[in-house]
């Protein structure tokens, strides 16, 4: 319960910090610098949400073995777990941080010309960032598979928003870092 409390105190800390990276991206991206600097606060509000995520899906990992371990039913603890998650806002926080993201990617569909790379890759992260809240959210298939997946999702993460900071030309990556 303890590290369920601290999840969400976390992705409430994360939400009110980004609240007015939101107010700012509401306005029309007018140029290009502004357009990159937009798309970068995206791709790390992505990611650190993402983090979130795979931190509450091995949690639940955590408890899958233990249930598998005690021969304890694994679909009544799952459910249990996503009963807490619910009912200790986490859920809630989560959905309400994943539509800030769907507003913010949805924001930033009409890239300048030169920028439409840095945007294609910003939608490969929002596409692994979606597979990770799923895995948050409606953890499926075996325990061997999951752990698989929230493996995989994490190296396809960092390495997506790798490659994205080095699409950010020189002068705007120097103003965020």
């Amino acid at each position: 319960m303890k590290r369920i409390f601290v999840i969400v105190l976390i992705l409430t800390l994360l939400i009110t910090g980004c609240e007015t990276e939101i107010k700012q991206t509401e306005q029309p991206i007018n140029n290009s610098e502004t357009y990159a600097i937009s798309t970068y606060n995206a791709s790390a509000r992505i990611q650190n949400t993402a983090l979130i995520c795979l931190d509450w899906a091995n949690e639940l990992s955590k408890h899958w073995n233990k249930a598998i371990q005690n021969n304890v039913d694994i679909d009544e603890m799952i459910n249990s777990m996503l009963k807490v998650a619910k009912d200790e806002g986490l859920y809630d926080s989560l959905l309400k941080e994943k539509q800030n993201i769907d507003k913010l990617v949805n924001e930033l569909n009409n890239p300048p010309k030169e920028y439409e790379k840095l945007y294609n890759k910003l939608l490969e992260l929002y596409g692994e960032f979606n597979k990770v809240y799923n895995l948050a959210t409606e953890p499926s298939g075996s325990l061997v598979s999951y752990n698989n997946s929230i493996s995989n999702s994490l190296t396809e993460l960092d390495k997506l928003f790798s490659e994205l900071k080095v699409l950010l030309p020189k002068e705007v990556y120097e103003k965020i870092k």
